[in-house]
């Protein structure tokens, strides 16, 4: 298997969706209650976190099942990503803040308001990211992988593009072997963080790496959001009408014919 594999999106609006949901409720699954086991006393009863991610638990299962009764029926680009960036959000949030209660456990309540203090400060540099992107979608849209998503003469938006640039590059042409071990070597670096530095200092070691991730994938998917709501409305006063997905992505319908299908899904 190539890494290229991992990297094709689904031809659909559901079935990408759906793929999305399922992976957010799968490591809600997981993550909920491995993180209640790790910061919790034995004996203790359940503790906030408990509380906290079953409600992200609940979501990501109500979120996956919007996914799969409406999405079949989306038709504007920017309905299409609000819902997958919300899926996607359940387990941003899993990671931030069961890495916080993490930290909130094994540092205490001074650490822990320093740490967050630190992802505060982190938000002024939210509008230059934005700025940033909003630069580089510019481009990728005029020419670069995102000319083939737009079509000027339909009106359309295809999602469906937005791994074009990784698709053609040789070296996701590889065998990922190496990916492959990324299952085994999370609980083994547990493992050793617990035997080398003890229980307490591995959960801020972990609990720290996690919000920090959790905290970048937030920034970094608000980032998108409201860049590809700015282009898409600036796309549409551009063209003077309203941009809307392919009925082929949308609704799974077959392209009419003399229309090409994309290649990367």
């Amino acid at each position: 298997m190539e890494y290229r594999s991992l990297l094709r999106l689904p031809r659909t609006a559901k079935r990408r969706l759906a793929r999305t949901g399922l992976a957010s409720l799968a490591f809600a699954t997981i993550m909920v209650p491995l993180l209640e086991g790790a910061t919790s006393a034995p004996g203790s009863g359940r503790s906030l976190w408990w509380r906290i991610g079953g409600v992200l638990w609940l979501s990501s299962l109500a979120l996956l099942a919007v996914s799969l009764l409406f999405g079949g029926r989306i038709s504007r680009p920017m309905v299409f990503y609000l819902l997958e960036k919300a899926v996607g959000f359940v387990g941003m949030a899993i990671m931030l803040f069961g890495g916080i209660w993490m930290l909130q456990a094994g540092s205490g309540s001074s650490s822990t308001a320093t740490f967050l203090l630190g992802l505060a400060v982190g938000l002024i540099a939210l509008p230059f990211g934005i700025r940033l992107r909003a630069k580089w979608m510019s481009q990728a849209i005029q020419r670069g992988h995102l000319m083939g998503a737009l079509n000027p003469e339909a009106a359309t938006w295809d999602p469906r593009h937005e791994a074009d640039q990784w698709l053609k590059a040789p070296k996701f042409s590889r065998p990922n072997f190496l990916l492959s071990l990324v299952f085994w070597c999370g609980p083994a670096l547990g493992l050793a963080l617990v035997d080398v530095f003890g229980r307490l200092t591995a959960a801020v070691i972990a609990g720290a790496l996690a919000a920090g991730v959790g905290y970048s994938l937030v920034m970094v998917g608000v980032t998108d959001l409201v860049v590809l709501a700015l282009e898409l409305r600036r796309l549409e006063r551009s063209l003077g009408r309203r941009i809307l997905l392919p009925a082929e992505f949308s609704r799974g319908e077959q392209p009419h014919a003399g229309e090409s299908r994309p290649k990367n899904g």
